[in-house]
């Protein structure tokens, strides 16, 4: 099964030529106790014009029969976004926001005052153990239609041993998507930690949104950086062991082509002996890894990612609408863009919009 990437961007040279090739080569259904893949799988990264479309089939997958019998309370259903991490998330929900003047939802509500249940509309306690989510703040009302819900399912973790990325199943990656997270409060001692939880509420659509992999992987890069150099007024955060150490030489480098060679090097370096001896993959995934021109572990995490979450949708939950969005197409054909996915959400437009920088 493959990943192809088109059209790449001059501003990368070669670089782009040995990823392409890695990509095209690196067979992941070869990665152990997978199904096969049973539908094609063609990702036209980075290409000029995209049309976002929309992909539905019939049928359940072994965690959606799970589900049977779990209904939501309120007319609002979940409409997940599908997004690896720093592929354009916060955009594309603030700009929902700012077009229909109503709510979206998140699997993440750790650090909120108040949190709603985005399934029932309801205020949940601090002191609820139970209520799994997705979560919304209240501060709008939620769609008659689909609540946009923000997801970022599995397997991205940079600095994760190897049995915490790799996904062997579509069903793991659906797993993820479904875990949620937020503030618990104990009634008896008043300590907040974080409850994590998962829902199996009915997810009849889904945006997969994509962004062009080399763009994915510095926006990444800059925000692992953020945690030792944060915007003015922010405290660097305490990482542990090397990490830190490694992020502030990285951050000293006087270019972002010199910073991004380094925090490749690095991400690939951290995990690289549980890498080698892991029995998750074969031989022969691990040495094309090893061959990509940079960035080879992260590159495993974002094909991994954007396959799994493509044979969830098509191959697995048969019942579920998917519209498949290219982040670059807000610059290359914006208002197509955001009128498609209005279309698909059922929601009316109020005229606003969010501004778009596309250099982020």
């Amino acid at each position: 099964m493959t990943a192809i990437i088109t059209s790449p961007t001059s501003r990368w040279g070669c670089w782009m030529v040995g990823v392409v090739i890695m990509i095209i080569f690196m067979d992941f259904a070869s990665i152990r106790y997978t199904a096969h893949l049973q539908v094609p799988i063609n990702l036209p990264l980075g290409k000029k014009n995209h049309s976002s479309h929309v992909q539905q089939t019939s049928g359940l997958s072994p965690v959606q029969q799970e589900k049977d019998g779990d209904s939501q309370s309120s007319s609002t259903q979940l409409a997940w976004l599908l997004s690896y991490p720093n592929s354009g998330t916060s955009y594309t929900l603030n700009n929902m926001v700012q077009m229909t003047k109503q709510s979206t939802a998140t699997n993440y509500g750790r650090g909120w005052s108040q949190v709603y249940s985005a399934v029932s509309g309801d205020q949940i306690s601090p002191q609820d153990r139970e209520n799994a989510g997705p979560y919304y703040m209240g501060n709008n009302p939620l769609p008659p239609t689909f609540v946009l819900t923000k997801t970022h399912c599995g397997g991205y973790c940079d600095s994760c041993v190897p049995s915490e990325f790799v996904l062997p199943t579509a069903d793991d990656f659906e797993r993820k998507c479904r875990r949620s997270e937020r503030d618990f409060v104990s009634a008896s001692t008043n300590k907040t930690s974080s409850l994590q939880l998962a829902y199996k509420t009915h997810i009849p659509k889904a945006i997969h949104l994509i962004r062009h992999p080399l763009d994915n992987i510095v926006s990444r890069m800059h925000l692992s950086l953020k945690k030792v150099r944060p915007p003015t007024g922010r405290l660097p955060k305490k990482l542990p062991g090397r990490i830190g150490s490694w992020l502030n030489s990285i951050a000293d480098l006087p270019t972002k082509r010199e910073q991004l060679v380094e925090w490749c090097k690095m991400t690939d370096a951290l995990q690289a002996k549980k890498w080698d001896s892991s029995q998750l993959v074969t031989s022969d995934i691990k040495r094309k890894v090893q061959q990509a021109p940079l960035c080879g572990l992260e590159l495993f995490r974002y094909v991994q990612w954007h396959m799994r979450a493509l044979e969830m949708t098509t191959a697995h939950h048969h019942d579920m609408k998917t519209h498949i969005l290219y982040y670059e197409s807000y610059s290359t054909n914006y208002n197509a863009t955001v009128q498609g996915l209005l279309d698909f959400l059922e929601l009316k437009d109020t005229g606003d919009r969010e501004p778009f920088y596309g250099n982020k």
